[in-house]
């Protein structure tokens, strides 16, 4: 069957305004029947960010792809420090790029923290703030130990500070 060139845009375009449609229409459905997570108070929020989990850092790679690092840290109210050396890819990515994200999560109890920023590089008050990443996962006698041993070694260290410009959370 020949079909004239003047009526093929119109099934073209009505074609393609169904397709949006039924998009638009399958999101709408898809979100009223997804499960809503209700987001962690602050005080819930504290609690489960004081916890020992590790935490993913997200850094930005050269090439604009991400990297993700699995990393201790801590949460003082307001900001998460982590520290590492300056020879870590990470560091790298951060003195090139600062947008970072990190996710803490226990899939067990379906409870997630996601911060995403600029991320902040100092050696201030590095070997205290260094110790107390520490304690939090080693006790306060390995951590002074291991803290007094990166100290002799003359690490190159550096404290990796994130204050939040989006914090997002959920949980039960």
């Amino acid at each position: 069957m020949f079909t004239s060139p003047r009526t093929r845009p119109p099934v073209v375009l009505v074609g393609c305004c169904t397709l949006v449609l039924g998009l638009w229409l399958g999101t709408v459905a898809a979100k009223r029947q997804a499960p809503q997570r209700p987001p962690l108070s602050p005080e819930q929020r504290d609690a489960f960010l004081a916890g020992r989990r590790n935490a993913v850092l997200a850094t930005i790679k050269k090439d604009g792809s991400p990297q993700l690092t699995p990393v201790w840290y801590r949460w003082d109210g307001e900001q998460f420090w982590v520290s590492t050396t300056k020879q870590r890819a990470k560091y790298k990515n951060i003195v090139r790029d600062p947008r970072v994200s990190l996710c803490i999560d226990d899939a067990e109890h379906f409870t997630t923290v996601i911060a995403s920023g600029r991320a902040r590089l100092t050696e201030d008050n590095l070997w205290a703030d260094t110790q107390k990443i520490g304690e939090r996962y080693r006790g306060p006698e390995q951590a002074a130990a291991q803290t007094k041993r990166m100290q002799e070694q003359h690490e190159p260290r550096v404290l990796v500070v994130l204050k939040p410009q989006q914090l997002i959370s959920w949980g039960q």
